[in-house]
């Protein structure tokens, strides 16, 4: 929570505002953070891989919303990009692979010793920041990854809920 300005919300103001749009973000509520987050933890994570179990059980049985929308899967963002066989992911994954090489990231350490990066997506993105804001590492303070799973990939697309077939 003590992070969102520097990531999500920092993307979505942005990515907004870029087409003149403005955001409303009722979650984001601070009295509505502040109860959130007075309740037990274990309410709070994914249960049974389901994220936003809570929020979801808040509105089973009230017909407000369909089951097959209110239980689906969490997609990633750019899930709607691409096809049901191939997702977006993939096929960023496999571009970088040309882009970055083993080698290079046996160096990242060397060549970026301020937050080196850790997949070839991130040494590709943290390349692209050094051409355009160069000697400015210090701005990226650290990468933020999920803290509730063993994570070293930001993506949703690593989650365990996301169906292999989806990506064959």
């Amino acid at each position: 929570m003590e992070e969102l300005y520097m990531f999500d919300v920092l993307r979505a103001d942005r990515t907004t505002a870029a087409h003149g749009l403005e955001l409303r973000v009722p979650f984001l509520d601070h009295r509505f953070t502040a109860y959130y987050l007075s309740l037990p933890e274990e309410m709070r994570v994914p249960r049974d891989g389901v994220e936003k179990h809570l929020l979801r059980e808040s509105f089973k049985g009230f017909d407000l919303i369909p089951d097959e929308i209110l239980w689906r899967r969490k997609e990633a963002f750019s899930d709607g990009l691409t096809s049901v066989k191939k997702s977006w992911y993939t096929y960023l994954q496999e571009h970088l692979e040309s882009m970055v090489n083993d080698d290079d990231m046996e160096e990242a350490y060397k060549r970026f010793p301020h937050n080196p990066p850790r997949t070839k997506e991130a040494y590709y993105y943290r390349q692209e920041f050094e051409k355009h804001y160069p000697d400015r590492a210090q701005w990226l303070s650290h990468y933020w990854m999920p803290r509730w799973i063993d994570a070293i990939d930001p993506s949703a697309r690593t989650l365990s809920i996301y169906k292999p077939e989806k990506d064959q």
